[in-house]
């Protein structure tokens, strides 16, 4: 094998030892399951399943069945509110279970309105 032979192959394969690393190092790979995706997302250090205790007692004060796909849409809520108004996540989610009142009627995404408001207020 020549020199210069040697040389391509040398840097051929480090091209693709590059490529693999970054490939494989620098490509976060987004969860599937909403409440993992809540951990990540939520502002806090909270973990999936004190997001998931908290998030299953809203949910079923506010008569949400507890599906991935409804969990999925009470985090893109609580997610948009935190953004548009302040406060976190988490933070609404206690507000909306303290301030529940039975019998009155009023939906999730509706109690996580007026609780985003209420503790936007009182920063």
């Amino acid at each position: 094998m020549t020199r210069r032979v040697r040389s391509a192959a040398i840097l051929w394969f480090a091209l693709f030892l590059l490529f693999w690393w970054f490939q494989s190092n620098s490509v976060a790979q987004v969860p599937n399951d909403p409440l993992s995706q809540m951990e990540i997302a939520f502002e806090g250090n909270f973990s999936r399943s004190q997001i998931k205790s908290r998030l299953d007692r809203a949910m079923h004060l506010y008569k949400v069945p507890i599906t991935n796909e409804n969990y999925s849409r009470a985090g893109s809520t609580l997610v948009a509110l935190r953004k548009q108004i302040g406060p976190r996540e988490m933070d609404i989610l206690d507000h909306m279970i303290r301030s529940h009142v039975p019998g009155v009627s009023i939906t999730f995404p509706g109690a996580a309105g007026l609780s985003a408001a209420f503790l936007g207020t009182t920063r």
